[in-house]
């Protein structure tokens, strides 16, 4: 069991996994340094990720569907802007209110569109090409952590 938790694999799995998270904590941090309160981090996630995935489904593009994600992040973030700022509701309130949107309606548009709650399988999302780095990947061990597999 420990073999492969300290595998290699285990550590590309875990570095692929951390990243949207590690992106939403930068955010987050930079967000604290500006003394800006926003729980809302997780649902512009979600939504941006569910945007993707259904935008690259239907449409058959990645950049279209990284596009609709994008926008869909942003959406996200000007309506939290939008009740703080102008409605002067509390950062708090607001973020909390947008993650319970955000995650009960991405769950409930998946269910109408593939009839399951648990996930997208069913829906032909596309995938980024593995790009392989010639020179970082002859590297012992952070070749294989940095480049495709």
């Amino acid at each position: 069991m420990i073999e492969k938790i300290l595998s290699i694999d285990f550590l590309i799995s875990t570095l692929r996994l951390m990243t949207p998270l590690l992106f939403t904590a930068m955010a987050a941090v930079i967000g604290g340094k500006a003394s800006v309160l926003c729980i809302a981090y997780e649902s512009i996630m979600l939504c941006a990720a569910f945007g993707w995935c259904i935008a690259s489904a239907f449409s058959g593009n990645l950049i279209i569907g990284m596009l609709i994600g994008i926008a869909s992040g942003c959406i996200v973030a000007l309506i939290f802007g939008y009740f703080v700022l102008y409605l002067n509701a509390p950062p708090l309130l607001a973020g909390l209110a947008l993650n319970t949107l955000g995650s009960g309606m991405t769950v409930y548009v998946v269910y109408l569109m593939t009839g399951m709650k648990q996930d997208t399988s069913t829906l032909l999302s596309l995938k980024y090409p593995i790009i392989n780095l010639p020179i970082i990947e002859n590297i012992p061990i952070i070749g294989r952590l940095l480049s495709g597999p």
